[in-house]
């Protein structure tokens, strides 16, 4: 969804980066924005997700039923 949604070139600097998840309380904050930062990289959002791209970052988990899991990304840049 990313990849349809991102027409632009990859951002070279992020301000900030903010992650909600929303779903089943299963596995580790951590690793899930893992997920997510992988995504974004691929999908051509960001260049990569290391530190001297991502400024600050962020995240925050929500319990959902599984049927209502989803994911939001908040994009600060210049």
């Amino acid at each position: 969804m990313m990849q349809e949604w991102w027409v632009g070139p990859p951002l070279q600097k992020a301000k900030y980066v903010f992650i909600e998840h929303h779903g089943a309380a299963r596995g580790d904050l951590d690793n899930k924005d893992g997920s997510v930062f992988d995504a974004l990289v691929k999908a051509g959002v960001l260049v990569d997700d290391n530190v001297n791209v991502v400024d600050k970052r962020g995240s925050a988990f929500y319990k959902a039923k599984v049927k209502d899991a989803h994911i939001i990304v908040r994009l600060e840049w210049e």
